[in-house]
């Protein structure tokens, strides 16, 4: 990334062709580095402000997600088009509300686990293996009160 003022709130580098993310101003409030080429997010670990966060269509697998540790305000996670199988490894995101995980590889219930005490109000899950699953509907309605995609 080219040198970003280290107080921006905001940075859009989608559709860049990213394969590395370095030099993520810690002020971030919003992240958009979707439409790349990222399989490591290492470097948004730890953006303690950060309250948006979109790596659609990336690379990345289940091994990323626990890249995304010390997020306490992150409120929207935007997942969609990459190669997740499981959000296991998905660490405590204690203020997301919105979970967008479209289009991953996502073939079994179980991997939406870790998700069950998530203050979730959001979930699109549109184009994963288990949304043709029986029962898909009623066994999701248990993790989320509210909206289902």
């Amino acid at each position: 990334l080219p040198s970003i003022p280290q107080e921006a709130r905001e940075l859009n580098a989608t559709d860049n062709k990213l394969v590395v993310l370095d030099s993520i101003p810690r002020s971030l409030w919003k992240l958009f580095v979707g439409q790349n080429k990222l399989n490591d997010v290492s470097a948004v670990g730890g953006l303690k402000r950060l309250e948006v966060l979109d790596l659609s269509y990336n690379v990345l697998e289940d091994h990323s997600l626990s890249s995304l540790w010390g997020l306490s305000r992150l409120a929207q996670l935007k997942l969609g088009g990459n190669r997740i199988v499981s959000l296991a490894e998905l660490p405590a995101l204690p203020s997301l509300n919105l979970l967008d995980v479209h289009n991953n590889c996502i073939a079994q219930w179980s991997a939406f686990d870790k998700i069950r005490n998530l203050p979730l109000t959001e979930l699109f899950v549109r184009g994963n293996p288990v949304v043709r699953t029986e029962l898909f509907i009623t066994v999701l309605s248990e993790y989320l009160p509210s909206s289902i995609e």
